[in-house]
């Protein structure tokens, strides 16, 4: 029996690059493509038949689904995580925590080699588990400040204290 969670509207099984789901109010999951193509604007939930009026609702994306399928797709199917970089679709073989990606052997090289990705966290993909993936909320230097700044030229996590110190100059967005 194959664990991936399935959209209450057609029944499909999510996948890592299908359509994504989206959460309704009832906690169920449909997936984009039955969101965007709901006839007259509302979509049943096949769970609890309850129906919701998509003009009048705004769903989200459902981000704990996006983790399950993600570490499904790790445990049971892991020739289906490739590398994003340049799409030459070479399978990811890691997975780097501060940025959030999967990365091929090529691309593991490449961004060990910038000075700013070198010190990152990275984790072969058969050894992520959930704790793998959730970024620190503090900072590493100045353990007492949360990471709640984005360089937007560096694209890294930071704190209030690494604006004064490494990240002097850089520009952030919260």
């Amino acid at each position: 029996m194959d664990m991936f969670p399935k959209c209450t509207a057609c029944q499909l099984q999510f996948t890592l690059k299908g359509p994504a789901p989206y959460l309704l109010p009832c906690l169920h999951a449909v997936c984009e493509t039955c969101v965007t193509s709901a006839a007259g604007g509302v979509i049943a939930c096949s769970t609890c038949q309850r129906e919701v009026n998509l003009t009048d609702t705004a769903l989200q994306k459902d981000e704990v689904r996006q983790n399950e399928i993600f570490h499904l797709t790790i445990k049971l199917r892991p020739t289906e995580l490739l590398c994003p970089h340049e799409n030459d679709g070479n399978q990811a073989v890691c997975w780097c925590q501060e940025c959030e990606g999967l990365l091929c052997e090529y691309g593991h090289n490449t961004h060990s080699s910038f000075r700013l990705s070198r010190n990152h966290s990275v984790h072969n993909s058969r050894d992520i588990v959930p704790q793998n993936l959730v970024c620190e909320t503090n900072c590493r230097i100045h353990n007492r400040y949360l990471l709640d700044l984005s360089g937007t030229s560096c694209h890294t996590s930071t704190c209030c204290r690494c604006l004064r110190g490494d990240h002097a100059g850089h520009e952030v967005e919260e």
